[in-house]
């Protein structure tokens, strides 16, 4: 487009609008990630302990725990950062977090900028979509992708997929037609950067295929070729070198006598964001999106002199979205016998929003060319924006509620582990064996790790009076509201009350369990409670749910942490443990 067009009033209002909401959504997105906040490994990461542990005891050599199967995947660079979070940041998760911020913003930014070169925007047509993308990428969509830092790995092989493939489209020097130390540096990159995907998810196997596929479409010397395919055969050596397959997914031969089921799969994998209301339009958008990707792939093949795709942004958007259906495909392989619920999962709505930010991008690219579809293309690619875009901001305003129950389950789960308390149908919620927690909790506690880290932690067990001091009733309020036996744990309690802090006019976080002035169990603040709020307003999520042990014929009593954290302030309610005749 001309930079030479006179200004638009409508267009920069439509660019501040924009921007607008791009910011709005980064930050409540974040603001979600910050504030929801809690130090508790989650599933896959306590895998991450034991690693480590074996390292830190000399039973594993370092490179062999980095390196080591993880299911299906070796994610060595991911386990890096996990690793270098335990040695050095007591485990808490927030450097993997922080990673996962910066590599997806990277990321996102990376995308802008191909997409600019791709259709030669103006700038404040940039701006606009610009803005677009960046909704789309920190949309609460892929809530779980911007909430556990485990999700690393997921947006680590995409952004490194996607810096490989523009590497290795970087061609030979145009006037000589021959490579020179300039234009190497960059397929040298390309080569690494597949490496590190290879190396930070399964999926990331299939940069070399496609990797290939580039190579083939560029007319690489036989040289180049030959030196790809002996990185990529050596890289996929040592990837499956002792490799067991996982016994508890699909097997790929089962999978592939239903090829219409996998197509399912698929469709709604991809179309999912734009429809996360409507399975059945997620599935028609879905094989929309997969048959524009087919033809486009044909029509790039075909195209050897690159008339078409006429830049290497374009050509890197349209493999980014050959990448991501590829992806598709391995999981559906793997993943299709837990059925099609399952390809909604809000972790694959960051490839899917990847794929159709290429797709779209490509799409777009098509209609500077003299093909047919010059007319339609724009209405279409139009039509798919605002549905993505909707989606996106209509979804962000229900993402608080699915992280504050993120948040609740958590809190619920170090409280119990706080405890010693084994509520199996918690704890199997944050992993899917929780009797194989307590050698990786002693771990964590041993070296004040992760959720032990907090200060009230090394509470439990302790005499209150020792500990702190006691503060007067009128400091704070509250009561013990219901007291539940753990079915799972004979002298496990589960209790469930409020507490504010009146002091600080703010709830009390921390609520301490006492029984014969022994720490016997901790609760943590943050469910809602309308009824409190109706006697102060201003106070919000003073509900706590915590565990605690005790035996028959013993009492307990709930006491608040106030004066930050230096004294207890006793509440309402005492419940007596009856022994049994």
């Amino acid at each position: 487009m001309s930079n030479q067009q006179p200004e638009n009033p409508a267009l920069r209002l439509l660019a501040l609008a924009a921007i607008t909401a791009a910011i709005a959504t980064i930050f409540t997105s974040l603001h979600i990630t910050a504030h929801h906040y809690v130090p508790l490994l989650f599933q896959d990461e306590w895998d991450m302990v034991a690693g480590w542990s074996k390292v830190q005891e000399g039973t594993s050599s370092f490179l062999e725990a980095l390196f080591s199967q993880h299911n299906e995947h070796r994610i060595a660079l991911p386990r890096l950062v996990f690793y270098v979070d335990l040695s050095w940041f007591q485990g808490r998760g927030i450097l993997t977090l922080a990673c996962l911020i910066a590599v997806h913003l990277f990321h996102s930014l990376f995308l802008c900028m191909l997409v600019f070169r791709a259709l030669k925007l103006d700038f404040w047509v940039r701006i606009v979509v610009g803005s677009l993308i960046i909704i789309m990428m920190f949309s609460a969509l892929q809530i779980r992708n911007l909430v556990w830092g485990f999700q690393l790995q997921f947006v680590g092989v995409f952004a490194l997929s996607t810096l490989a493939f523009y590497c290795l489209f970087k061609r030979s020097d145009t006037q000589t037609g021959i490579d020179t130390p300039a234009t190497r540096l960059p397929f040298v990159g390309g080569i690494l950067l597949s490496v590190g995907a290879t190396f930070t998810m399964a999926n990331g196997l299939l940069t070399w295929p496609v990797g290939l596929l580039i190579g083939l479409q560029q007319r690489w010397s036989f040289a180049k070729l030959l030196l790809f395919i002996a990185f990529g055969c050596a890289t996929w050596f040592g990837y499956f070198h002792d490799f067991e397959f996982n016994t508890g997914h699909t097997r790929p031969e089962e999978a592939l006598e239903n090829i219409w089921l996998l197509a399912e799969y698929m469709a709604i994998y991809i179309g999912h964001p734009l429809s996360p209301q409507w399975p059945d339009y997620a599935l028609a958008l879905g094989m929309t999106g997969i048959s524009a990707t087919a033809v486009m792939t044909i029509v790039s093949l075909l195209d050897k002199s690159n008339l078409i795709f006429d830049s290497q942004a374009s050509r890197t958007l349209l493999t980014v979205s050959i990448f991501v259906l590829l992806t598709a495909f391995i999981t559906s392989l793997g993943r299709i016998g837990f059925g099609l619920e399952q390809a909604t999962s809000s972790r694959y709505a960051t490839p899917a929003i990847i794929f159709w930010i290429s797709t779209l991008a490509c799409l777009f690219t098509l209609n500077t060319t003299k093909l047919a579809s010059k007319k339609v293309v724009p209405y279409f690619g139009a039509f798919l924006i605002l549905l993505a875009v909707t989606s996106a901001l209509t979804f962000q305003t229900s993402a608080p509620v699915i992280s504050k129950q993120w948040s609740l389950l958590r809190l619920a789960s170090a409280s119990a582990l706080l405890s010693r308390v084994y509520d199996e149908g918690l704890l199997s919620q944050i992993h899917p064996h929780p009797w194989d927690l307590d050698k990786k909790t002693e771990a964590l506690q041993n070296r004040g790790l992760n959720f032990f880290s907090i200060k009230s932690a090394d509470l439990i067990g302790k005499p209150l009076l020792k500990r702190l001091e006691l503060a007067p009733r009128s400091h704070c309020t509250g009561h013990i509201d219901e007291v539940k036996m753990v079915k799972s744990d004979k002298n496990g309690i589960r209790l469930t009350g409020w507490a504010v802090n009146r002091q600080a006019q703010k709830r009390a976080n921390t609520v301490l369990f006492v029984v014969d002035e022994t720490i016997n169990g901790i609760a943590f603040s943050g469910k809602q409670r309308p009824d409190v709020e109706k006697i102060f307003p201003e106070i919000s999520d003073s509900g706590w749910l915590g565990y605690a042990k005790i035996w028959p014929g013993e009492t307990l009593q709930a006491y608040a942490v106030v004066s930050d954290g230096q004294a207890a302030c006793l509440l309402n309610g005492v419940y007596q443990h009856q022994a049994k005749n």
